[in-house]
């Protein structure tokens, strides 16, 4: 595979240049911060506390027998009426240094082989946590996994299998490098993008099928994203 196009790093650097641009989101629009529980809590629910997420309240409630307060939340609202609470404000979070020729090292060691150019032009650009997909990487946001996390996915991926019961076993050639309801993987063969479907019993799929090519090259996806 060759290196990818220098006018679509350009691109992409313009794009992730803008903290809000950056991440694969909804267009949400950035709101208020709230500090008070029973405020947050009256946000989510729009007046009706039957509609309460339970399971935050019990992380709220949990969080204050351990002697902790619950973190500032950062609300996003987005084009489809629906709203977003996180305790990371991601418009703040600074973007990834590029990967460093050490990480490079490690990821080619567990895989056995070169990271093709592409993907090393990618890394050029940044560690993670920019670009397409829903993975967090610590520090920077959503997106693209750094190369630590990518070695950490893969790692559990080939020990448990792509349907966490060991039925099957994780393609070998498949590289984890982001996630939206699955991995999303690089084919270190063919330099295809494929993802994985984590609901396949829900579909009524087999795992063979949970696996589907969506973009025929890195940089189709990337450009795909860049476009968006």
């Amino acid at each position: 595979m060759k290196p990818l196009p220098a006018e679509l790093i350009g691109a992409i650097q313009t794009r992730i240049a803008d903290p809000i641009r950056r991440h694969d989101d909804l267009g949400g629009a950035e709101g208020e911060t709230l500090t008070d529980p029973s405020a947050v809590f009256a946000r989510l629910e729009g007046g009706n506390p039957e509609l309460g997420p339970t399971p935050f309240r019990d992380c709220v409630d949990q969080l204050h027998a351990w002697g902790h307060p619950m973190p500032p939340m950062h609300f996003t609202s987005y084009p489809d009426g629906s709203l977003g609470a996180s305790s990371t404000k991601e418009s703040t979070l600074p973007l990834a240094q590029p990967a460093t020729p050490a990480e490079i090292v490690r990821l080619e060691t567990l895989i056995g082989r070169s990271l093709p150019a592409d993907l090393r032009s990618l890394y050029a650009i940044a560690d993670g946590g920019w670009g397409p997909g829903i993975a967090f990487t610590m520090g920077h946001g959503r997106g693209i996994q750094s190369l630590r996390t990518v070695r950490e996915t893969l790692a559990d991926l080939r020990r448990r299998g792509p349907g966490y019961t060991g039925e099957a076993q994780w393609p070998a050639n498949f590289l984890p490098i982001a996630d939206r309801t699955g991995p999303i993987s690089y084919d270190l063969e063919t330099g295809q993008i494929v993802a994985f479907n984590d609901y396949y019993h829900d579909d009524g799929q087999t795992i063979d099928q949970a696996f589907t090519v969506t973009h025929p090259s890195l940089e189709s996806w990337l450009r795909e994203w860049v476009a968006d």
